[in-house]
């Protein structure tokens, strides 16, 4: 059994996300980030300490926003650079009269972008399905009244319920395919 020490509830760095990666909890020692976050990962957070923290940080929970149509969420593929060049290059091969050419970029884009498109389509769903879950309870606490510097107990099989700062563990892997959607070998 391995225990965390829960870091900043918004991400894990406190500012948004413009930390530099000297100054992430992942990348400082398991002492500093107790002692930042005045914590004891012996005895973890008082009965006080978690109201006064989810006073400060609000509740552990994903933000739902509001979902964008499919259409919308195809059309953004077309964002991507090397798609744009795709489409120039059709576009050039129309009008120098590769008509041939032009309908095998065409074919060729149409292909790239609805896989990126159903592999998007499907990570979301993968993670929408995790929101859906029951989260671990530490404590009886539910993993969404979470607050930085809650210590968390994790066994085999248990999903991490948060931004978390490692300070014991004993041959720990994580699998991140569902958020990703890439396997590692």
């Amino acid at each position: 059994m391995s225990s965390l020490v829960v870091t900043i509830a918004d991400g894990g760095s406190g500012d948004g996300g413009t930390s530099t990666p000297s100054t992430t909890p992942a990348s400082r020692s398991c002492q500093d980030v107790a002692k930042e976050l005045d914590v004891d990962v012996s005895q973890g957070l008082s009965i006080a300490q978690i109201s006064d923290r989810q006073k400060q940080y609000g509740r552990n929970v994903l933000e739902n926003d509001e979902p964008e149509s499919l259409v919308m969420k195809f059309l953004d593929q077309f964002k991507n650079p090397l798609n744009l060049l795709l489409v120039a290059s059709g576009g050039v091969s129309v009008l120098m009269g590769h008509v041939d050419d032009a309908i095998s970029i065409v074919v060729a884009l149409t292909i790239v972008v609805t896989v990126a498109f159903v592999q998007e389509y499907r990570s979301e769903k993968t993670l929408d399905a995790l929101k859906e879950l029951v989260p671990p309870r530490a404590r009886a606490i539910d993993a969404a009244d979470l607050v930085p510097g809650d210590v968390v107990l994790l066994s085999t099989g248990d999903r991490i319920p948060a931004d978390a700062r490692l300070v014991e563990a004993i041959d720990l892997d994580v699998d991140e395919s569902s958020l990703t959607g890439e396997t590692h070998v």
